[in-house]
């Protein structure tokens, strides 16, 4: 925070330093463009201070989050489970439905979570022939979380994971197959919204 502060003071000290020089004794030594230019610079190192001062609070604040506090409990079913049988346990189409459903290969390893949106556009009549994994977003490597941990551990790993999904695991990543433990699925809404400072709305069945 403090390279952060000093960065804006020197961001504001280009400028008016340049201001200063040009313009000393009422004469202009210089010309409108260096004026400019020292301006751009000074715009530049603001901008810049001010990310690494939005950084550093944000790992700051990241300390106090229980990871635990942001997952959204999910239902765990393998991907071959035909559609119709989740239809009534997710409430496909229901307004308001938002419970994330995981999907697992036969070693027990996640492999998607489904897309309600696709699943509920799917005719009923069609649902029994059609398999959740046909309608489900693809877990990319490194998209696993472990529950265990720490609010700046898992600020630190944001940058260097793939797009959502995310799913949490009782368990560290590195684990073997056989010993994975779905929990649920973590939210980058959620995520943000605790890095800021804002807390979201619980929703049943999620983790406390």
């Amino acid at each position: 925070i403090v390279a952060a502060v000093v960065g804006r003071v020197v961001a504001i000290a280009v400028p008016v330093g340049a201001a200063v020089f040009l313009l000393r004794d009422g004469t202009l030594r210089g010309d409108v463009l260096t004026l400019a230019w020292s301006a751009l610079v000074g715009a530049l190192l603001w901008t810049s201070a001010g990310a690494e001062l939005a950084w550093a609070r944000g790992r700051r604040r990241a300390a106090a989050i229980d990871v635990r506090s942001l997952v959204t409990a999910a239902l765990v079913v393998p991907a071959a489970t035909p559609l119709s049988a989740l239809a009534d346990r997710v409430g496909l189409g229901a307004a308001g439905a938002d419970s994330p459903v995981v999907l697992i290969d036969e070693a027990g390893a996640p492999v998607g979570v489904l897309d309600t949106r696709a699943a509920a556009s799917v005719p009923d009549e069609r649902r029994a022939l059609v398999p959740a994994s046909a309608a489900a977003h693809a877990v990319a490597p490194g998209a696993l979380v472990g529950l265990s941990l720490s609010g700046r551990e898992l600020f630190d790993l944001l940058p260097a994971l793939p797009a959502e999904p995310w799913v949490v695991l009782a368990a560290s990543p590195a684990a073997s197959p056989a010993r994975v433990e779905v929990v649920g699925v973590l939210r980058s809404r959620d995520v943000a919204a605790a890095m800021s400072g804002r807390r979201r709305p619980a929703r049943a069945g999620e983790r406390r």
